[in-house]
């Protein structure tokens, strides 16, 4: 539950009990204070050092004084603690001149069913103000570190025209601001580079940093050299929109380059302010109920709900309301496809006041045009800091909204987010687990390539064995959670080499017997390691049995038979033939038919004769 400080001024302490019930049903857990006069309020406001609490809450007629006076009272020392109005009976024209006193919200008694919602819309607003705040605090600290910064600073726009220069550029070349504002950059160059020009173009393009010396011509005609560092700077769309070089002379190299990379993170980190800046409410709402608020409040003709599929990553239709045909009920969009595709995908509202002057992927449903849409609107429903899905707003005439419109829309996206977050996130667990399986499989395959590259003779041997391991298998009648340990076991079937010296397992002559007792032992070796590992005991069976024969003369154990797993006794056979048909540096690789000769020859010797029949039935 989220801790919350709050000051009641209530004169009934049933209703501020009433008031914190509510809070800690809405999921707060209150820590609070009741007043019923004035001189208690006062003297509580001026013996707080600051802020009294996170939130007030008032009645708006006390004995002594108003819910307006308590606000008043409060903006007088602190302007930016939340104040709600609760009243039994408050009219339209008093709720009116509290919200212009600077009130967050009011209330009535009757409805407190609201008030978790109310706080904690509250709460967030007060947290964006902080937060936009410190931005701009943060940005003009930034402007002034430029402006005062002992590097040269140069901005230009995509176009490569200079938009601006700061006092250390004048200083560096002599050119005023307006002398240069407005011109090609490269007119500074002397000579141009055709060739470096064209590598720094293709480098900013692509969002990346140009790093390299240039020869920049002064105004009085002379030269100098610089160590520069121009970098891209991208908008909320992810496009490019201006280029910034910060640059140095080349006898300060290490701290010019340890000043740039400063300075250039903290304009990025600012920008990423900028765009993280999102609210969300600590409320739960169904979506019907939420559809109905958006086209009531929001004064739209139409709006529906797009979910997020986990599984297939595609924006679906859910829920709408207002629609004349079904025009948008097949809708499947991928994340950055299509205005709620790119809503979802880059975490902000889309508006596009009139769909006749922009084309989009809503013109490609037939129906559509029978709607008579005119303005659109899309906002990603965001719980967590997990996109859910997207919502659609239509209105049948052109909109224009005002900040305030936006801001609702916003809260209400907010809502919609932790209202399908609890249907979502088993769906997410989910997928989580199979990324942290993907990421082991990989890891995996990444243990079993550094073996390939330890042995020559064998590179590339454990992909190609894994593979028909697992064809042989399916033949096998193996189910599909079995082929995922076979998989697993042989990617590392050789994993236990890694414990052979190199002066064996490299040796290029024939081995020696006592060098044979310790090659034999690499399948223990592999027991040895992966046993410890929860998640591959259940692939140990080739890593430790493959060089197990039918007729019980391999090793380490001497099994026998179907003692030996199945697994291994599918992955011996695959590994023969892959041995035998793959060029070697001691022979050439056999024809397949010599080799399935063989395989066959060795059916109930070293081989399952069953599993060779299946081997011979794949037609390899």
């Amino acid at each position: 539950m989220q801790r919350l400080n709050v000051l009641i001024v209530e004169d009934q302490a049933s209703d501020a009990e009433l008031m914190v019930a509510e809070l800690r049903r809405g999921g707060f857990d209150p820590d609070w204070r009741r007043v019923d006069t004035e001189a208690e309020y006062v003297r509580l406001l001026d013996e707080t050092a600051g802020p009294p609490a996170d939130i007030v809450l008032s009645d708006f007629n006390l004995p002594q004084f108003t819910g307006l006076r308590a606000l008043q009272l409060l903006r007088q020392r602190d302007p930016d603690t939340p104040f709600i109005l609760i009243s039994g009976t408050v009219g339209e024209d008093v709720a009116v001149e509290v919200m212009k006193e600077g009130a967050t919200d009011y209330l009535l008694k009757d409805r407190l069913t609201r008030l978790s919602l109310s706080v904690g819309h509250a709460l967030d607003q007060k947290e964006l103000r902080s937060a936009k705040r410190r931005a701009e605090e943060e940005a003009r600290r930034l402007a002034r570190v430029i402006e005062e910064s002992p590097t040269i600073v140069v901005i230009t726009d995509t176009d490569e025209l200079i938009t601006y220069v700061n006092p250390q550029f004048t200083r560096a070349t002599g050119y005023a601001p307006d002398e240069v504002v407005g011109t090609p950059a490269r007119n500074l160059a002397d000579p141009p580079d055709p060739r470096e020009q064209d590598a720094q173009r293709a480098a900013l393009r692509a969002g990346g940093t140009w790093r390299g010396e240039l020869k920049v011509r002064r105004k009085d005609g002379s030269f100098y050299w610089e160590l520069a560092s121009v970098s891209a700077m991208r908008g909320p769309d992810g496009e490019n929109t201006h280029y910034v070089k910060v640059a140095e002379d080349i006898s300060d190299r290490k701290r010019a380059e340890e000043h740039a990379e400063r300075r250039l993170a903290q304009l990025q980190a600012l920008r990423d302010i900028d765009m993280a800046i999102s609210g969300s409410l600590d409320a739960r709402v169904t979506l019907s109920i939420f559809v109905d608020k958006v086209t009531t409040h929001l004064r739209a003709d139409a709006a529906d709900v797009l979910l997020l599929n986990p599984r297939s990553q595609l924006l679906e239709y859910m829920t709408g309301r207002g629609f004349r045909t079904t025009a948008l009920q097949h809708t499947r969009l991928r994340l950055g496809s299509g205005y709620a595709g790119q809503a979802a995908l880059e975490r902000r509202i889309i508006a596009v006041p009139d769909l006749r002057e922009a084309k989009g992927d809503l013109d490609k449903s037939p129906l559509l045009p029978e709607e008579d849409f005119v303005s659109y609107f899309a906002a990603p429903l965001i719980a967590k800091g997990q996109v859910q899905g997207v919502l659609e707003v239509f209105t049948r005439r052109r909109l224009d909204p005002d900040q305030e419109w936006m801001d609702f829309l916003a809260t209400l996206a907010g809502q919609a987010g932790i209202a399908i977050d609890s249907t979502t996130s088993y769906n997410n667990l989910q997928r989580a687990n199979a990324e942290l399986i993907l990421a082991y499989d990989t890891t995996l395959e990444g243990w079993s390539r550094a073996l390939d590259l330890r042995d020559k003779e064998t590179e590339g041997h454990t992909q190609r064995v894994t593979e028909l391991t697992l064809r042989l298998a399916r033949v096998m009648g193996m189910s599909d959670d079995a082929l995922v340990h076979v998989r697993r076991g042989a990617l590392l079937h050789d994993m236990g080499k890694m414990g052979i010296p190199d002066g064996i397992l490299l040796k290029p002559g024939q081995l020696t017997e006592e060098e044979w007792v310790v090659m034999r032992r690499h399948p223990v070796y592999a027991y040895q390691m992966l046993l410890p590992i929860t998640y591959l005991r259940p692939a140990l069976a080739i890593p430790y049995s493959h060089h197990e024969k039918w007729d019980g003369t391999g090793y380490p154990r001497s099994l026998k038979g179907e003692d030996i797993p199945l697994e291994a006794r599918v992955f011996a056979v695959i590994d023969v033939w892959d041995a035998l048909t793959s060029d070697r540096p001691y022979r050439m690789a056999w024809p397949k038919d010599k080799a399935q000769a063989f395989i066959r020859e060795q059916s109930g010797k070293h081989f399952d004769p069953a599993v060779v029949d299946a081997f011979l039935r794949l037609g390899l």
